[in-house]
């Protein structure tokens, strides 16, 4: 992977269970008979004693002695069987995961491009393992977290997505996740055109430094590779170093592949 393993000396990167009510005692009080042996007391029940629990109406129900299962997505909350039908709507057949074409179908009736970075976002709340594909854990425990369980309810939250690209920590999670989402499972390096394409997506113009880096990134040919470190350390980077690189400090523990860009865009300056 050419230079990319040397590097200035690096610092270190980087929620009582109640006890349970006690019942009331509910022992027939008891008292001596004349053989000195306990007897149960008796009481006459008086005619203000609550109804039993079989008669008891449920509160909120309107219908006294009788209770009603109501779906909780009719009353804004979420319903796991509405998304299992999504899910079997979408998922390959006979598999328990949804595929490509099953994500292009997802994307079709959100109305959004599979290409867009809300997509990416989606994927990072599903908690996804691999690029294209959502299981069925992923899927419902997913789409529970968000509260969703209709397309409509699904639309709404892509525009939440698109806010959260504003927080800069959200941001960085999601930065984070792009990197381990794009690469293979079985390799900690990403390969080069698919980082380029993933910075496309997540930066794209919004660093000045990004657009710069990317096209650095096409004339070098010393990396065909980038490691979580580099990818990390490109974003802090982006955020803190100016335009002109008046605050740029070669001392610092930038990895060599940004000091290489330093170079090579202070002489396109």
């Amino acid at each position: 992977m050419g230079n990319k393993s040397s590097k200035k000396s690096k610092k270190s990167a980087e929620p009582t269970t109640p006890k349970p009510r006690e019942r009331a005692d509910t022992t027939p009080a008891v008292g001596p008979n004349k053989d000195g042996l306990p007897t149960p007391t008796t009481s006459t029940p008086t005619s203000t004693s609550a109804p039993s629990q079989e008669t008891q109406p449920k509160k909120g129900s309107g219908i006294r002695g009788r209770s009603e299962t109501v779906d909780p997505s009719s009353q804004g909350g979420f319903s796991i069987k509405k998304a299992e039908e999504l899910f079997t709507k979408y998922r390959e057949p006979n598999a328990e995961q949804i595929g490509p074409s099953g994500i292009g179908s997802l994307c079709t009736d959100l109305s959004v491009n599979p290409e867009d970075v809300t997509v990416l976002i989606f994927a990072y709340h599903l908690g996804a393992q691999e690029m294209g594909y959502f299981s069925r854990e992923e899927f419902l425990t997913g789409l529970q977290k968000l509260n969703c369980d209709s397309i409509s309810k699904i639309k709404a939250q892509f525009k939440v997505f698109e806010k959260e690209l504003d927080d800069p920590a959200i941001f960085k999670e999601i930065y984070r996740f792009g990197f381990f989402f794009a690469k293979e499972a079985d390799q900690k390096i990403l390969d080069l055109q698919m980082a380029s394409d993933m910075l496309q997506l997540l930066m794209g113009d919004r660093f000045f430094h990004s657009k710069n880096f990317l096209n650095f990134l096409t004339k070098q040919t010393s990396y065909k590779a980038i490691n979580l470190d580099q990818w990390m350390s490109l974003l802090e980077f982006c955020r803190t170093v100016s335009d002109d690189f008046s605050n740029y400090d070669e001392s610092s523990a930038w990895p060599v592949l940004l000091d290489e860009y330093v170079v090579w865009a202070k002489g396109e300056l």
